[in-house]
């Protein structure tokens, strides 16, 4: 049988490593790299536990896993989840009718984990909702959790969300915080919140955690990582099981806050996402995702009505579809197709909405009025530590291996190149000089005056080797000139942009010349 079934010990690992390091994942140098960057600001920010919670006896948990065709993903979760430090958990499975060899796999952990594992083999693909549903039968425990088949837990992760839920009553399920697999040091999220609308948003996405808020409040925690009470799962459950995909962690939120619970962040719980079975609903021009997305969000919209209810939603979309009517026409008609499918289901979303009606307002305060904000998605940007040079342009190609984060797409305005910098942007380069040498940034911002701090670090120790900070302003394109001592080696350079939107300042290059002493 490929690729055996090694038994680990959890006993300190929550200390010194995380169980997303799984034994069958090869990794690259940068994937080690940012790896040990997320450790460091995990520590530098107190959120990295220095004891076990559960030394003695442990309430019994229930993990569950949903896969469908993850044979590429599913031994590093499943060892990584039962990795877990936490000492009274069984893990459930629910194999959504794959085709690949996902089930010889897991008869495989299940036959070297004996008492551990339970396999719910489905005969159809349920979809997210369906599957899960599926699992609950199966759940006796106090608390249950749930995983992707590329959810990559810490070994902690379960034992601080059953902490948390044990220390606070009112809280009915957490939403750890996520980080992108690709790229530990920016979160996939720590949980969500919806606008009125329906659209919804992973909170902090794509935000470095250095940086990132984690004191919000949310409406919902990620279906990745989720941990919920008993109660909160007798309350949530069955789900909406209509359609395949999407809104189905959002639902679990809503029902919460409408039963008279909470949901918190948890911020010692870690979990990464390796987005193996994600994707984007609206990209590529991909309009049977787009119309499938849409039937959900309206859906799920009229389940879960804002304040105004029903005729609110609808004076929304008819205001929206009006103004794209013209210039996009194909976003109005899947809109159009996706609010005829859902006047055909509309018995099945109203019984819905009357059950969850009566603490309505509780969950409607946590929408928030405008999209939630997140970062730039640069979590795919591929770090190739060897090919960092002094100088960045974003007139050449191949500039995104030294991009960290904060980096949205490039444009070009008047024949110059350049990318638009969110709140905090940072790249990194390298220096081969025992010479002083200067950093010039030449930059634009939207704004006057408009306040930049930039901050150089060291790859190898995180110190900072310079700290700099200037005033600009002029709204014209400009060069900001850093000294900075004899040093050789790789930087770090952290621009910020403090009591500004992200898109305020425009990056057209980054470069360190020597100084010729």
């Amino acid at each position: 049988m490929a690729g055996s079934v090694k038994h680990n010990t959890a006993s300190d690992s929550y200390i010194t490593t995380s169980a997303a390091r799984s034994t069958s994942a090869e990794l690259s140098d940068g994937a080690e790299f940012f790896h040990a960057r997320r450790l460091a600001v995990l520590s530098q920010r107190g959120l990295r536990p220095t004891a076990k919670r559960f030394t003695s006896y442990a309430p019994p948990a229930t993990v569950v896993m949903l896969n469908f065709n993850g044979q590429a993903v599913l031994r590093r979760s499943l060892e990584a989840v039962l990795n877990q430090d936490y000492p009274n958990f069984t893990l459930v499975v629910v194999d959504n009718a794959s085709s690949d060899t996902s089930r010889q796999i897991l008869c495989e952990f299940e036959a070297s984990y004996t008492g551990r594992i339970k396999l719910v083999f489905l005969s159809e693909n349920r979809g997210v909702a369906g599957g899960r549903n599926a699992a609950i039968p199966h759940c006796d425990s106090d608390f249950v959790a749930f995983i992707d088949n590329d959810g990559y837990p810490d070994p902690n992760w379960l034992s601080e969300a059953v902490w948390h839920l044990t220390q606070d009553r009112q809280v009915g399920a957490v939403a750890p915080l996520v980080f992108f697999a690709s790229r530990e040091t920016l979160l996939n999220g720590s949980g969500g919140c919806r606008e009125p609308s329906g659209f919804a948003g992973d909170v902090n996405f794509s935000q470095p955690v250095e940086f990132a808020n984690l004191n919000c409040e949310v409406l919902y925690p990620m279906g990745c990582g989720m941990v919920l009470t008993r109660t909160a799962v007798e309350s949530s459950f069955p789900l909406d099981a209509l359609l395949p995909k999407w809104f189905d962690d959002v639902e679990v939120g809503e029902r919460v806050w409408r039963s008279g619970m909470k949901v918190a962040i948890c911020k010692y719980s870690h979990v990464l996402h390796g987005f193996h079975g994600s994707d984007d609903q609206l990209s590529k021009g991909n309009w049977r995702k787009a119309l499938l997305f849409h039937k959900a969000r309206i859906r799920h919209s009229i389940k879960y009505p804002p304040q105004g209810g029903l005729p609110r939603l609808l004076l929304h979309e008819m205001g929206v579809c009006s103004k794209m009517l013209l210039s996009k026409p194909k976003e109005v008609a899947v809109a159009a197709a996706a609010w005829c499918w859902n006047l055909l289901h509309i018995a099945s979303a109203l019984k819905v909405e009357s059950e969850f009606a009566s603490n309505a307002l509780t969950a409607q305060r946590r929408y928030v009025d405008g999209p939630v904000r997140s970062g730039p998605d640069n979590h795919s940007f591929q770090f190739e530590r060897s090919r960092l040079g002094s100088s960045i342009s974003f007139e050449r190609s191949g500039e995104e291996q030294a991009l960290h984060y904060g980096w949205y797409p490039i444009e070009v305005e008047k024949g110059i190149s350049f990318r638009p910098a969110a709140r905090y942007a940072s790249v990194f380069m390298r220096i081969d000089a025992d010479l002083p040498a200067t950093l010039l940034v030449r930059l634009r911002p939207k704004h006057c005056p408009q306040q930049v701090k930039v901050k150089i670090r060291s790859l190898d120790n995180e110190q900072s080797v310079e700290d700099y900070s200037a005033v600009l302003e002029n709204l014209e394109w400009q060069e900001l000139s850093i000294p900075i001592n004899a040093y050789n080696g790789e930087l770090e350079i952290l621009l910020c942009f403090p009591f500004s939107l992200d898109k305020s300042v425009d990056i057209a290059d980054i470069e360190a010349v020597c100084v010729n002493g």
